[in-house]
């Protein structure tokens, strides 16, 4: 898990491509900001979100200012899963209220509690987010998170994203060994 805190601007993702040799970047992140707005202007191709691509050299992040940070600079390179331990806490709470209103006979509060509690674990559930934090040398990162698209109904795909991280990381340790850089069809058969 990431420890960054829970402001991470969070994305609904929209799709990842990987190059295939030809192409100058090596992979390309896009997402969209969230909420049922903005779905439906992407619908008519206006889109406010963000963009995330690896070069061989660099690491870009278009969040509507652009953020590039050369490879050979990332000092760090954090990801992982990230959720909302308020929620977490107070599906708790909600749930031990409603088996104590449950022990207590008033059925009605029980009922209450429980519902609270079940919409406290659905937002648990939404909030979780991939984050990606890549920390520069002069200690400015580049940092994201995003999430499934309920509305768009497009899952995150775990496999791709942990790749599109190991590539990462074998590109810093390659600047880092001043190693030949790998070639994008070097990478295009990692798995």
């Amino acid at each position: 898990m990431v420890s960054l805190n829970s402001l991470t601007p969070a994305y609904s993702f929209e799709s990842i491509e990987f190059g295939n040799g030809t192409d100058e970047w090596l992979v390309r992140l896009t997402a969209r900001t969230n909420g049922l707005w903005a779905w439906i202007l992407s619908l008519f191709n206006i889109r406010r979100g963000m963009t995330f691509e690896v070069y061989r050299d660099r690491v870009v992040l278009n969040q509507g200012w652009r953020h590039v940070i050369p490879v050979q600079h990332v000092s760090n390179l954090g990801s992982g899963y990230q959720t909302s331990w308020l929620f977490w806490l107070l599906t708790w709470l909600a749930a031990f209220a409603s088996v104590f209103c449950l022990f207590k006979g008033v059925f009605g509060a029980f009922v209450a509690w429980g519902f609270i509690a079940a919409l406290f674990g659905y937002l648990y559930v939404r909030s979780r987010r991939f984050v990606i934090d890549a920390k520069g040398t002069s200690g400015h990162s580049a940092y994201f998170g995003i999430k499934r698209s309920y509305i768009g109904g497009v899952a995150l795909p775990d496999d791709d994203l942990y790749r599109m991280v190991d590539i990462i990381q074998g590109l810093i340790v390659e600047g880092k060994s001043n190693a030949r850089p790998a070639l994008p069809g070097d990478l295009g058969n990692a798995q």
